[in-house]
């Protein structure tokens, strides 16, 4: 009997010790991760800052317009903030972003007005520039993979609305428990049973931060005990307002295509075109409740769906007396506007994949996109527009002229590439009519008739004495356009002709 409480005292403390020496592991490379866990970045091919210059526009307000349109710049009757524009009579008050050019020199917000019709430039004092730069614009996610795109915003820096909003939907009693609350796990495990489904969580601000941090999506009960034991780590090493800093910076709040949504402030720049710091209680309210479901409660998908989520959380936030009730009333009459275009929409798709191969050559590129880089290329994506549209075009005439192409097994397709000829600078790279029905890019994979291209070298052939010999020619040289046969060793004669089948006799 007493070798039996024995054997059972020391296998309860095997398995105590094994526990507490997991446990101390676990919270070692926590706190390992909470040191050295770098803030990762999406990785973006950027075109470069558009440069508007004194006295160059003349009938050009229609191309500004559509620059800043293209950068989700508002139109407002009073510029007050970075990203705003009003325009009046061809005269642009244009607020500029804060941005880094390609030489990594910050470039700080400014307010400028541009006179179109007179092709004058002045600051904010009056004074006349030559020139002012607007900001890259995107070109496309660098990696074809999924990415993350966030960006870190001090919690002194964040609405109090935000965090209200956040607290009380998500973690009410976040600040009374230590990391994990027993009583929202025994609130949330009743209404399930009388839903008879799962409609309400238990877990914490703080479980759900190191379940972003540290842990994946699988639900295991060794992962929720991971989860459990780490919550208490972060509760230790970390006060309460760092905690829910890093979980506003953190949160997952949506998909753009391959382009996963971290954070208040990057989802406040891509869904409504805005500084976090500037959400009013209804936006701060959107977010909160998008925490839940994010794809369920995107704004852009369902904008209805997504402001009755907002009105709970305002509900609630009224509820702990967060807000009285005509910051109530107020902030469910307010309406929202959402951004319609995706941010992280890839264009240019063919000139970006070629872009990646070749940077690819060159660095270790899965490392260096993790740490969120730019590449900044000589695309204008006005002329990119511009390119894909004519070969749309000149496709569609091309078929209309001729209709049994339509009937092929393959329709036709066509290439564009548009180069700066004095800088070899590529503007506008087209591979084909769509990425999405054809990867085969034909500007840099297809072999294609040289057709013009070869005259420069068989003019340079006849001015050349080391060539041409006896027959050497000038500009000036009088040539006889005139029938020729030309005899070829196991094949028949070739005899060139000209275009239309005539000869001309002697030409320049």
């Amino acid at each position: 009997m007493r070798r039996a409480i024995y054997l059972t005292a020391f296998l309860i403390f095997l398995c105590v010790a094994a526990l507490v020496g997991w446990g101390v592991s676990l919270y070692n490379d926590v706190v390992e991760e909470l040191a050295a866990r770098p803030q990762r970045g999406i990785s973006t091919v950027v075109t470069e800052p558009v440069s508007i210059s004194q006295g160059q526009f003349g009938t050009r307000p229609s191309v500004i317009r559509k620059r800043l349109e293209a950068r989700n710049y508002r139109l407002s009757d009073s510029v007050k903030e970075p990203g705003e524009y009003s325009e009046k009579g061809g005269v642009f008050t244009l607020y500029v972003r804060e941005f880094m050019d390609r030489d990594g020199i910050i470039r700080h917000p400014r307010k400028v007005t541009i006179d179109t019709g007179r092709g004058i430039i002045r600051d904010e004092k009056g004074a006349r520039l030559t020139s002012v730069q607007i900001e890259p614009e995107l070109v496309s996610p660098l990696t074809p993979g999924s990415q993350e795109a966030r960006s870190y915003a001090p919690i002194e820096l964040l609405p109090k609305y935000l965090s209200q909003a956040v607290i009380a939907i998500e973690d009410e009693r976040f600040y009374q428990h230590p990391g994990i609350d027993l009583l929202g796990i025994a609130r949330a495990l009743y209404t399930n049973i009388i839903a008879g489904r799962v409609v309400q969580g238990g877990s914490t601000i703080t479980q759900q931060l190191a379940k972003n941090l540290f842990f994946g999506p699988e639900r295991t009960l060794r992962r929720k005990l991971r989860e459990t034991i780490t919550a208490f780590v972060l509760e230790a090493k970390l006060t309460k307002k760092e905690i829910l800093e890093r979980y506003l910076n953190e949160v997952y709040l949506g998909q753009e295509g391959s382009i996963a949504i971290h954070g208040v402030a990057e989802a406040a720049r891509v869904f409504l075109n805005k500084d976090v710091r500037k959400l009013s209680l209804t936006e701060s309210a959107l977010f909160a409740g998008m925490v839940q479901a994010p794809s369920s409660y995107s704004p852009r998908r369902n904008l209805k769906r997504a402001t009755t989520r907002a009105h709970t959380v305002l509900g609630k936030m009224h509820e702990l007396e967060f807000i009285s009730a005509d910051e109530l009333k107020n902030a469910v009459d307010e309406s929202i506007t959402v951004v319609a275009q995706p941010v992280y929409s890839r264009k240019a798709p063919y000139y970006t994949a070629a872009l990646l191969k070749d940077i690819e050559r060159k660095i270790d590129a899965e490392t260096t996109f993790l740490n969120g880089i730019s590449v900044y290329s000589s695309l204008d994506l006005h002329l990119q527009q511009c390119g894909e549209d004519a070969v749309k075009t000149h496709l569609q005439n091309l078929m209309k002229s001729y209709p049994r192409l339509k009937r092929q097994k393959e329709l036709p397709q066509a290439a564009l590439v548009a180069i700066e000829p004095h800088s070899g600078r590529i503007r506008a790279w087209v591979g084909g009519t769509g990425y999405s029905e054809t990867q085969f890019d034909r500007v840099r994979q297809a072999k294609r008739q040289v057709g013009s291209i070869i005259k420069p070298l068989v003019y340079l052939s006849g001015l050349d004495p080391a060539i041409a010999g006896d027959a050497l020619i000038h500009p000036a040289s009088i040539l006889p356009d005139r029938p020729l046969t030309i005899k070829q060793k196991g094949s028949k004669p070739w005899k060139p002709k000209n275009y239309d089948g005539k000869h001309r006799g002697s030409v320049t």
